[in-house]
């Protein structure tokens, strides 16, 4: 079969955003007697795309020796970082790669929503495989990191801490490489499923990877670590997480507060009464944001105070 036409991909492009709507919002207004009515409905959209782009015409890339797909790896490997093998990211062969693994990222996500663990787990070690097709590159880095965030979760609630450590600990480290080797913001996932016009800016790709990419990998890495015996480098990641929801603005102050208390203690166990202090200080104010807030002045002082705990020593 050729290639889509335009309207064709328009019309998938479509109903990928449905999928996405039905996931996001929908979803939360599904009954209590059917809660996963409109995941499922998701799903089968989800199906219709890759079926739609497997059935895509085979690129003359994908049938030259020189592309072909690097030695096999095992599929466990959750230490490989990917750069530096297979088809460029940004060749027809490569994007197509990285659509195939990015509806297998989505259906994973689906299928662990509904409570299907190992079918979850399936479909994002799929995404896996797709993406070893590919060296990482602004066009796939995003899902090479997110695919690892969520393989991470998975193994951290089934309390293999080190499996999931291994995940979050390679995402981690594409996305130090990448930053420092390219340092452009990623194209973000959806945007796969985007038509020309509906791309995302470049100041909206670098709101997407301080929103969704830095902080899962953070948060994650503080949980993941203390079960393993590495509480110093829980706490750094602790720390890390609660600063950019402060510069973000994105956070839940009893959450927040509870956490940020947390890490004081931990800090004034090991003798560093400043952070401890600073960290103490900052819950106090955030805590006053669920109930009766301070004044803004006091609130801004105490942000700049947790987030630039050094100038304050």
């Amino acid at each position: 079969m050729a290639s889509l036409s335009s309207a064709e991909w328009r019309a998938l492009c479509d109903k990928f955003t449905t999928a996405q709507n039905l996931s996001e919002v929908e979803s939360r207004k599904d009954p209590a007697n059917d809660p996963f009515r409109s995941k499922y409905k998701a799903r089968e959209l989800l199906r219709e795309i890759y079926c739609a782009l497997k059935s895509f015409e085979t690129t003359e890339g994908e049938n030259e020796s020189g592309d072909q797909r690097p030695t096999e790896q095992p599929v466990d490997g959750e230490r490989e970082d990917g750069f530096g093998r297979g088809f460029n990211g940004d060749s027809p062969a490569g994007l197509r790669a990285a659509k195939l693994g990015a509806v297998e990222y989505y259906l994973g996500v689906n299928h662990i929503e509904t409570e299907e663990l190992s079918a979850g787990q399936e479909h994002l070690m799929n995404c896996m495989k797709q993406l070893e097709k590919c060296s990482v590159s602004s066009e796939n880095v995003s899902l090479y990191i997110h695919v690892r965030n969520q393989l991470g979760i998975l193994w951290a609630g089934r309390d293999e801490t080190e499996k999931a450590q291994g995940f979050l600990e390679t995402a981690e480290s594409i996305y130090q490489r990448y930053m420092k080797e390219e340092g452009s913001p990623p194209m973000d996932m959806t945007e796969y499923f985007t038509t020309e016009e509906n791309q995302l800016t470049h100041q909206e790709r670098t709101k997407s990877v301080i929103i969704h990419i830095c902080p899962g990998i953070l948060s994650m890495l503080s949980l993941v670590c203390c079960p393993v015996g590495e509480i110093e480098r829980a706490a750094t990641y602790c720390h890390s997480t609660l600063q950019r929801q402060l510069l973000l603005n994105q956070y839940n102050p009893l959450e927040w507060a509870l956490n940020a208390a947390t890490l004081s203690q931990y800090y004034i166990t090991k003798g560093r009464y400043m952070e401890g202090r600073h960290c103490l200080s900052a819950a106090t104010v955030i805590a006053g944001l669920a109930g009766e807030v301070p004044s803004e002045a006091a609130a801004q002082e105490s942000k700049y105070l947790f987030i630039y705990p050094h100038l304050h020593m």
